[in-house]
């Protein structure tokens, strides 16, 4: 409030010494006229003078201290969009995304794994399983792979629970590969989805250590899109809340269909490379 008070009274006392400065020269101006004109007003004219002077001096002060303090406003403005220019900058770098379709989009997802360093977590929300060979299959193997490489990977998926015939092996050999990697003490993790509203297809989403997400659907059985977000603030923000509702949702692989008569792993040889 005072700060508010004191601008308006520096305003007034600016434009109070404007009006005064523009009456001064006008009665400066009469008064040369009397003085040169009628002889009059000579014992005047040194301090009208000086007062005169005295006005314009302090208005060229004023409009200069004006001047720097819009100067200052104006350097601070060009910092902020400078600022501003820079975050964008930065956002556009720090987002990245790309477009996938049919193979590409397992291609892409196998990289993705196998370039993963602690974590990747999937999800496979279709009622039917992956074709055993060609793309989706090196993407599975390349999951399984990573997952018993190393006993600090974390490895999650959740699938759409189903009991059509061409899911079953697809779920037998997870199931297998849950059990080697338990066997070997490492973290290949596999939930089914068996509530009711996940009963329609959905899109399938895969996040990747802490910055790539990728999100995956198919328009029909032959063909697959999928695009890809590399940005760690989208990731958490946006997408591991949503896989992490996936997977609490859903129940352990072993309760679903465990069973002695599992199905073996197929060996890296058997998938059509």
């Amino acid at each position: 409030m005072l700060g508010r008070f004191i601008a308006l009274a520096g305003a007034i006392v600016k434009n109070a010494m404007l009006y005064i400065l523009i009456a001064g020269l006008c009665l400066y101006v009469l008064g040369m006229f009397l003085w040169r004109e009628l002889g009059a007003l000579q014992k005047y004219q040194v301090p009208f003078l000086a007062t005169t002077l005295f006005f314009i001096l302090v208005f060229v002060v004023a409009q200069t201290a004006v001047l720097d303090r819009h100067r200052q406003s104006l350097a601070s403005i060009e910092l902020n969009v400078s600022g501003l220019a820079l975050l964008a900058e930065q956002a556009g770098r720090a987002v990245d995304v790309q477009v996938y379709e049919d193979d590409q989009v397992y291609e892409a997802t196998r990289q993705a794994v196998q370039n993963a360093r602690e974590r990747v977590c999937v999800s496979y929300l279709r009622s039917h399983g992956p074709n055993p060979v060609g793309a989706a299959a090196r993407h599975i193997q390349a999951c399984r792979e990573w997952a018993l490489s190393s006993p600090h990977h974390r490895f999650r998926r959740v699938i759409l629970h189903s009991d059509e015939e061409a899911m079953a092996e697809f779920l037998a050999t997870e199931l297998a590969a849950v059990r080697a990697a338990k066997g070997r003490g490492h973290r290949y993790g596999v939930r089914l989805l068996t509530e009711s509203r996940h009963a329609a297809e959905a899109f399938s989403i895969g996040i990747y250590d802490d910055d790539l997400v990728i999100i995956t659907y198919s328009t029909d059985s032959h063909r697959h899109v999928a695009f890809s977000i590399r940005s760690r603030d989208v990731v958490n923000r946006c997408f591991r809340f949503y896989f992490e509702s996936l997977w609490g949702s859903a129940t352990d692989i072993e309760k679903c269909i465990g069973t002695p008569a599992a199905a073996e792993l197929p060996a890296p040889a058997e998938i059509d490379r």
